[in-house]
């Protein structure tokens, strides 16, 4: 059987905690966070591609972002907490331009 490295083990814990952080805060993340990231959002909006580019967000969470920009493009959400992909699949649910998955953004699909 393969060992792994101490350093890579260290990160896979960090992840396996950072995992479970979210998947059991996502029920109140978008109660307890969406004004700040909302405001994050507004001041990166004039920065994000034309219509009709795609966007990649890593970390999507709950899908806040893409409540901003449904129209414009593409959008693609990636995060690691599959409870916060179901909050996102969610938000997009009818939107033909929206999609998520659950992967870890250092081994993306």
């Amino acid at each position: 059987m393969l060992k792994m490295p101490d350093q890579e083990k260290d990160k896979w814990c960090l992840k396996q905690d950072t995992i479970q952080y979210f998947n059991t805060t996502a029920s109140a993340y978008t109660e307890l966070h969406s004004e700040e990231q909302q405001l994050k959002y507004r001041a990166a909006l004039p920065y994000l591609p034309a219509k009709g580019d795609a966007i990649l967000d890593l970390g999507c969470g709950t899908g806040l972002l893409f409540s901003l920009i449904s129209t414009k493009s593409l959008f693609v959400g990636i995060d690691i907490s599959s409870q916060m992909v179901i909050r996102a699949a969610n938000r997009i649910r009818g939107y033909s331009k929206g999609h998520v998955i659950c992967a870890d953004a250092d081994y993306l699909p």
